[in-house]
Order: C-alpha cells, then sequence, then structure tokens
C-alpha cells in the first residue's frame, strides 16, 4: 500500500447510489467483509496522508478508499496441488479414488490455504456526491464490485443503479458530426480536445471493424474535413477525448469516453507534482494539500457527471443489481 495509491486516477466508474443520511461517516468508516470463496478479505482503510477513514468535502461529500488483500491462486498452482494430492492417495486423502473431484479440489484449496502464501492487495478510492446521488470509484476490478455490493449492503443505500447507455443513445457520432459542421458544443462543462478513434464497421454481421485514429489542427483545416468525410462514409466514432477547465481557466483533467460510457486514460493537472509531495512517509505534514488536491479532483469528476451522464437518466436503462 502505497499513499499514491490515495491519489491515482487513471479511469472512473459512476454508479447512481442513494446514501442514507443518519450515521453516513461512522457506516462507511465501519465497512469491512470477507469472502471465502474469493479468498479476499478488505475493510475502509485510514488514509495514511491526513490520517482519516473518510475526507469530508463539504455538502456532504466523501471520500474514502477501500484495502482488498486475496490470495492468488492461480490455476496452474491448484492443478499441481490436485496432482500431488491424488498421486499420495489413500495415505492423504483417504481412498481418493472414491473421493469426487469436487471434494479433491476443496482439499487441494485447503492445503494451499494453509501454507504462507503471500497475499496480493489493491486500494480502491471512491468518492460520493451528496447532491447528484453518484458513487464514483477509480477501479473495474473485480475488487472494486465487491466493495460496491458490500457498500450497498452495508449503507443501505436506496436505489442504487448502474448506467447501461447504448451507442445510439450516447451518440457521439451524431455529436462529434455536429460540433464539427455546426460548432455546436457536444457536453456541457466539457471540451473536445481534437482527437478522436473512428471505426467503419464491415461484412454480413459487423464482424471486420477498420480504424481511424483522428487528430484535428488548428492549423491544417484539412484534417477537420478528412474526419468530416470519414463520418459521412459510414465511420463511427469509437472514442473521444475531452477535457475541462477549473476555475483559473485552466485545462484540468483529461479522458477518453467511448462509445459505451467507459472513462478512460484519466490524466488530472498536477498530479506528478502531488505524487511526488505524497510519496514521503511524513504522517499528516501534506494533509491539507491533499484534501485540497481530492476535492479538486471530486469537482472535476462533477462536471463528468453533469455534462454526461445527467443528460441520460430519463428514459435510460439502469441495472438494479451490480
Amino acid at each position: 500500500m502505497r499513499n499514491t495509491d490515495f491519489i491515482t486516477l487513471k479511469q472512473c466508474e459512476i454508479y447512481s447510489a442513494h446514501f442514507p443520511t443518519d450515521d453516513v461517516i461512522s457506516r462507511v468508516e465501519n465497512m469491512r467483509g470477507h469472502s471465502d470463496k474469493y479468498f479476499l478479505r478488505w475493510e475502509t482503510v485510514t488514509n495514511p496522508i491526513n490520517g482519516k477513514k473518510v475526507t469530508k468535502l463539504g455538502n456532504g461529500n466523501l471520500f474514502f478508499s477501500v484495502h482488498f488483500e486475496w490470495l492468488n491462486l492461480s490455476k496452474a498452482l491448484l492443478e499441481h496441488q490436485i496432482w500431488q494430492l491424488k498421486k499420495r492417495g489413500e495415505n492423504e486423502l483417504g481412498n481418493v479414488v472414491g473421493k469426487s473431484e469436487k471434494e479433491i479440489v476443496s482439499k487441494a484449496k485447503e492445503t494451499l490455504l494453509e501454507q504462507d502464501l503471500p497475499y496480493s492487495s489493491e486500494i480502491v478510492n471512491f468518492f460520493y456526491c451528496a447532491e447528484t446521488h453518484h458513487l464514483i470509484t477509480n477501479s473495474r476490478s473485480p475488487r472494486a464490485r465487491i466493495a460496491i455490493s458490500n457498500i450497498v449492503t452495508n449503507m443501505s443505500v436506496v436505489e442504487f443503479r448502474t448506467f447501461v447507455v447504448s451507442e445510439e443513445k450516447l451518440g457521439l457520432t451524431a455529436k462529434l458530426t455536429a460540433l464539427l459542421t455546426e460548432n455546436k458544443p457536444m457536453f456541457n462543462h466539457l471540451h473536445f480536445a481534437n482527437r478522436t478513434t473512428l471505426y467503419l464497421a464491415q461484412g454480413e454481421f459487423n464482424e471486420t471493424r477498420t480504424y481511424l485514429d483522428c487528430a484535428i489542427r488548428s492549423d491544417d483545416s484539412a484534417s477537420k474535413e478528412r474526419v468530416i468525410e470519414a463520418l459521412k462514409n459510414g465511420y463511427r466514432v469509437q472514442s473521444i477525448k475531452l477535457f475541462s477547465w477549473n476555475e483559473e481557466g485552466k485545462d484540468d483533467i483529461s479522458f477518453t469516453l467511448t462509445s459505451s460510457l467507459k472513462i478512460n486514460k484519466i490524466k488530472f493537472s498536477g498530479f506528478e507534482r502531488m505524487k511526488s509531495t505524497v510519496s514521503t512517509n511524513s504522517f499528516g505534514k501534506h494533509a491539507a494539500e491533499f484534501e485540497s488536491y481530492i476535492a479538486r479532483q471530486f469537482v472535476a469528476l462533477d462536471k463528468i457527471v453533469k455534462g454526461i451522464l445527467l443528460g441520460f437518466v430519463e428514459g435510460t436503462k439502469l441495472e438494479e443489481n451490480i
């Protein structure tokens, strides 16, 4: 677990989740659990930079982190243990011939767990927006989804949902076309960073795709015309690069938005400097600077929620379960 894990933001997943108003901080701080099935344990962890489990961002908004530890029981390791148990036969299992394969696998797992195997770990960060009732995480790992399921249960979350927006409804192709031909903004609060990846689906079942990586340069009108022409010829938007400005009018965050509503390749201004600052182990020394930085991350993510997602709440399919 490194200090930099608590400021890392390279991708994000956004959910609709309404936290209860009673005893929220205490509930978040005391979240913990384990899964024998996945050899996994987790808990809300104390942030080593500011010494808090939950950082208040004002107006009921929160930041917290969940620490995961799990055993990597690889397929090869498990198969080798099964082979060893079968080879030993009656001495270890007691008439192994009469044991079912399921029982042998279970015994193999138990044997491995008795060994001193190293645990892997991961920090997953969460932002909660009290105004719009959104939960934002910086990970799409299986552990993150387990944490979210645990949060829903332990927090008695009201109306938890995941966004499912089709390519047609998100409409990046139509939005980019309108921007390039009519100068119509694509999203509120967000700006096109002049980079896009297009694709052309071909074949009877659209199984073959041709891709174009396009950069539109302000000093080259032909680069813009090439993208417009490709869109006219059936190319669709696979992804676009967007950015937002902060209150000082400076580029604050940039990211790639895919046609399936995935937010990737996030770059946040000041990350390298903050990374260097928090890498030192001076407990509490950089707490104020860290909290200011996290608050800026929250504001930038809030712009993404309001600029992109809130326009799709009405009439959008929302999955009730994760």
